[in-house]
């Protein structure tokens, strides 16, 4: 679609225009909010540096395999209200949220609080 495009006498489709190919919208909203994972729906904790209540119904933990060890991870759920308000937020925008962490630490984090999937 953009191939056809002659920006600047290109012959070529210039790489901005193949990203976002790649990255296309999913909803018909016409704004879109992008958030970091981290920090935003949960905070990591460093059990070496962080202090927290193990008993903390918002701290949750989980095990991830990575490479030959075993990984537990500690994080605290942010306020469980803020879930309620992004859900309100996807009536009127697209919301997209991204998180530097390996998949399968993800995919362990969701396992452990599913609602936040």
């Amino acid at each position: 679609m953009f191939a056809s495009l002659d920006l600047y006498g290109q012959d070529h489709t210039p790489p901005f225009l193949i990203k976002k190919e790649m990255f296309k919208k999913v909803s018909r909203r016409k704004q879109t909010i992008v958030f970091e994972f981290i920090n935003l729906m949960v905070k990591l904790i460093d059990p070496e540096v962080d202090t927290f209540h193990i008993l903390d119904p918002l701290v949750k933990q989980c095990a991830v395999t990575l490479g030959d060890k075993i990984e537990v991870i500690y994080f605290k759920i942010h306020s469980p209200s803020l879930l309620k308000i992004l859900k309100t937020l996807t009536q009127n925008y697209e919301i997209v949220v991204f998180t530097i962490l390996p998949r399968r630490i993800m995919k362990a984090i969701y396992d452990a609080v599913p609602t936040l999937e």
